[in-house]
């Protein structure tokens, strides 16, 4: 098969939702023997070529600006990645990952080097061919580069959907879900979730409750902790720990999220900031709360689940029910109502039954494991690289 290039706009150690997932999908690639490489931007650091990072190389192109919405930083960034291909003609295949639009120019580019184009979509109304499309100035442009894209890869059904709405069909927009990495997130024994529960400084007996994700208005904190304040009625112990960078002073959001906590007189609800050991508190916790406004997919409803977590989650169209399908181990509040969601959670936790948690999991790893998802990349670059022979 054809060496790959992933390109992703963010790449550890900064991370972002997007580059924990390609980087994931990297790792499982090559352990199932894809020759894999990435590209990313490295703001006004020095330009590195041939970077290693978890076993994966990368190349970290300076763009002389932090600005994450600087037009400028786009081009050149899009210009680097252009001389950077036509100094490897061995990258047969690029995939994209979370593009931010000028990027989409250099798509006929790379086409015409005889390269084949990959794009996945990651979040809806952002980087979809829809939002694509509504952008007025550059509208044109970044559709000509759409067309030239050999595949675009929806993670969700909206995604999907709303591709087809921009006029592409099922032969150029193919869906592929995120997947976890089964070697993190899975059920543990008592002891091990007792072992990370003192660790993490997070009480033995109490029951805890986990939401993942930025801290900001997208991810429906507020949401969530009126709903919280519900379930805390029913469950005193009930201990709620929030994982996920921007919980600052300078971040209004958060101001106002803590201000509600003391207004309510809300006890036992931490958050404990950015983590790069998400997987231990997902392991250590025993339920899981989703309040998500807008998503591309997920993942983190996933990884809890594998972890077996009874999961709660307000409805997203078109991506939450890709992923809660099993009453068993997971329920979507349609309402977007925190009272209705707190009901709806404590219903869950009343019925869920370990035995019944166990067999959803077994689905569930067949379903979203990364190790399967791998292979449905691997069958699709396969089909692009027959047909460059």
């Amino acid at each position: 098969m054809n060496k790959i290039l992933m390109v992703s706009m963010f790449f550890p150690p900064t991370f972002g939702g997007a580059s924990v997932q390609s980087l994931r999908l990297a790792k499982e690639l090559i352990k199932q023997g894809c020759q894999v490489e990435f590209l990313s931007d490295n703001a006004t650091k020095p330009t590195i070529y041939n970077d290693q990072y978890d076993g994966v190389v990368v190349t970290r192109l300076k763009t002389y600006s932090e600005n994450l919405h600087s037009k400028i930083r786009e081009l050149i960034f899009s210009i680097k990645l252009i001389k950077f291909l036509l100094f490897r003609p061995d990258l047969k295949i690029v995939h994209f990952h979370a593009i931010r639009g000028l990027e989409l120019l250099t798509f006929p580019i790379i086409r015409l080097m005889g390269k084949k184009v990959i794009l996945k979509l990651t979040l809806v109304g952002v980087d979809d061919p829809m939002a694509f499309k509504s952008r007025k100035l550059l509208s044109p442009f970044f559709m000509w580069g759409l067309r030239s894209a050999n595949h675009m890869i929806a993670i969700s059904e909206e995604l999907q959907q709303r591709s087809y709405q921009a006029g592409f069909d099922d032969q150029v927009v193919k869906k592929i879900f995120n997947g976890f990495d089964e070697e993190n997130f899975f059920i543990p024994d008592p002891e091990l979730k007792k072992s990370l529960r003192e660790k993490l400084t997070i009480p033995a007996t109490a029951p805890v409750f986990l939401s993942v994700g930025k801290v900001e208005h997208r991810k429906g904190y507020d949401l969530l902790l009126q709903a919280f304040a519900d379930i805390q009625k029913s469950m005193p112990e009930a201990t709620l720990v929030i994982v996920g960078p921007d919980n600052v002073e300078s971040n209004s959001y958060y101001v106002s999220l803590s201000a509600f906590i003391a207004k309510q007189q809300l006890k036992n609800i931490h958050f404990v900031g950015r983590q790069y050991n998400v997987h231990e508190f997902t392991k250590a916790a025993d339920y899981f709360l989703f309040c998500s406004r807008q998503e591309g997919f997920g993942t983190v409803m996933i990884e809890a689940m594998a972890c077996g977590l009874p999961t709660a989650a307000m409805n997203i169209q078109g991506v939450t029910e890709d992923i809660i399908t099993d009453h068993r181990i997971g329920t979507i509040n349609y309402s977007h109502n925190p009272a209705e969601f707190a009901q709806q959670t404590l219903n869950l936790i009343q019925t869920a039954k370990q035995a019944d948690i166990q067999a959803a999991v077994k689905t569930l790893s067949d379903k979203f494991s990364i190790s399967n998802i791998a292979k449905s990349y691997i069958h699709l670059y396969r089909q692009l690289s027959d047909h460059q022979q």
